[in-house]
């Protein structure tokens, strides 16, 4: 962000937007039903054979129709030709990567998860540093590094591939139409979790310029630091849930439930405070004095920290558990609010009405998934709230050891 321009990082910003769609789309379409189904006993294999295939030809696809529309986005989002085609390649790139570290999450191997993780992020963070510190930083060097940390990332997927594990070319029938029935069931969530991430950097893209977006986008990529903390939460819920719901161990299932739930709302709410605390320093002394007014918005998008790891919390524990057709309806009406909130807002009020519009849906579809997921899974709200004191003693004890 100190390196490039506002302009080329509003780009930049617009252009992992997009891609960003495509691979939450992907993942929950395809990714998080084969993990779902992977980590049930015996069905490791043929399911991830089938995911493969699947998420491989999904993003071929959505990279030749992007390729083909490259100059209609250069008209909506006064993008360069070539940026589109960057956006639907990102996707392509990160396949077997983002395939790999799901057929890794769903065997619970999680050395080997975060292994492939440290491939990516340590290698980006490399290459930023030395982006930073060089000459003449031009925003194609950006996706290089980004591109090349993550077909580094791709390898070492293929290298902690189990040698037992078997691939072929050849596709159970059986697991497809389950995978796929599954995904299409939940096709909703997907978008509503695609549209959540990015749709305000999109509109505010389609209706203003790349500057508005650099400042909006300055905001919202230290804000996704923060997501990247949530997303850790339900790491392994989707596989340990489906397992238990295999077992048919519905009071560990409630158990899960009451205190992922109170564990979640204790450590949000702290990180909402000193994010809150941390933001004008921060900005001041580590950003140029172009981003000062990203401050306020992210301390707006930080209130919907809380809600979002409820929504992909209880939508994990719906989606292990079988039981993710439920979260059909409220995925539909959060994508409804969302469609007529959020251009209203950005149209009159610019970066700040697309701020407001997102944490007002994220807390509004959060609350709504956890009330569902509640009733499903049976769990009562007094006792989730009684675990809080609970979870608190416990983070401050082990924050006190370290």
């Amino acid at each position: 962000m100190p390196k490039l321009s506002l302009s080329d990082f509003g780009r930049y910003t617009l252009i992992f937007a997009i891609a960003t769609q495509i691979l939450l789309f992907t993942k929950n379409l395809i990714l998080n039903p084969m993990i779902k189904f992977a980590a049930e006993p015996g069905r490791f294999d043929a399911t991830c054979n089938v995911g493969f295939w699947l998420a491989g030809g999904l993003q071929l696809a959505i990279f030749g129709v992007l390729s083909l529309l490259a100059p209609v986005g250069e008209r909506i989002f006064r993008l360069e030709p070539l940026d589109l085609v960057i956006a639907g390649a990102i996707p392509l790139v990160f396949w077997i990567r983002d395939w790999g570290f799901c057929a890794q999450q769903a065997a619970y191997r999680t050395a080997k998860l975060f292994i492939i993780e440290a491939v990516y992020w340590v290698g980006t963070m490399a290459g930023f540093i030395w982006f930073r510190f060089q000459g003449n930083g031009q925003i194609g060097q950006v996706f290089v590094i980004v591109f090349a940390c993550a077909i580094l990332s791709s390898l070492a997927s293929i290298l902690l591939w189990p040698l037992s594990g078997r691939f072929s070319f050849r596709i159970d029938r059986d697991s497809l139409r389950q995978l796929l029935n599954y995904g299409v069931t939940t096709v909703g969530l997907g978008l509503s979790s695609a549209l959540l991430a990015g749709a305000d950097l999109i509109v505010l893209g389609a209706i203003y310029n790349s500057e508005i977006v650099g400042i909006y986008g300055g905001a919202k990529r230290v804000y996704t630091v923060v997501s990247a903390m949530i997303s850790t939460v339900g790491l392994l819920v989707i596989p340990y849930a489906s397992r238990l719901a295999a077992e048919g161990r519905q009071e560990e299932i409630r158990s899960l439930f009451e205190k992922t739930v109170a564990y979640l709302a204790v450590g949000m709410a702290g990180v909402v405070g000193i994010g809150w605390l941390l933001a004008t320093p921060f900005y001041h002394y580590v950003m140029p004095a172009s981003y000062g007014d990203s401050v306020p918005l992210f301390r707006l998008l930080l209130l919907a920290a809380p809600f979002e790891g409820l929504f992909y919390l209880t939508t994990a524990i719906l989606y292990g558990i079988g039981a993710a057709s439920v979260t059909l309806v409220t995925s539909t009406m959060a994508l409804g609010l969302l469609v007529v909130v959020l251009p209203t807002l950005a149209y009159f009020f610019g970066s700040t009405g697309a701020a407001v519009a997102q944490v007002s849906v994220t807390a509004f579809v959060g609350i709504l998934m956890t009330w569902r997921a509640g009733q499903n899974v049976q769990g009562e709200w007094l006792s989730t709230v009684k675990r809080i004191p609970t979870a608190l003693q416990s983070i401050m004890s082990r924050t006190g050891r370290h």
